[in-house]
């Protein structure tokens, strides 16, 4: 095969690869998100996610702090700002009627799967 023809196939295979990977990428609408959402699991600092109004949400901790933001989506990530006006991002894995499964939240570090009740 001909180094032309390769670079072909590579590329081509390349391009299919990017768009594939957007095609997977699950677009979310507020409405999706908006109420309550209490974590599954024992672990992790925010045992619930309440998503309100046009663009606010309030995160409980596990000790007595609530802390209120800013929100908006892109596709499938989720941007916090608070009131110093600093920036989290946070990408969403999945969102069902009843399931939100977060790559990781604030400070956590795993997967975090909260539950509509």
């Amino acid at each position: 095969m001909r180094s032309a023809d390769s670079f072909r196939i590579c590329s081509l295979s390349l391009l299919c690869l990017f768009f594939f990977k957007a095609l997977a990428a699950q677009e979310i609408d507020q409405r999706q998100l908006r109420g309550t959402w209490y974590l599954a699991m024992p672990h992790g600092n925010h045992p619930s996610i309440a998503f309100y109004g046009k663009d606010d949400v309030i995160l409980t901790s596990r000790g007595d702090t609530i802390y209120r933001f800013k929100y908006r989506l892109s596709t499938d990530t989720l941007y916090l700002t608070d009131v110093f006006k600093r920036t989290v991002v946070d990408k969403i894995l999945k969102l069902r009627n009843d399931s939100l499964l977060f790559k990781a939240l604030q400070e956590d570090k795993s997967d975090l799967l909260y539950l509509r009740k």
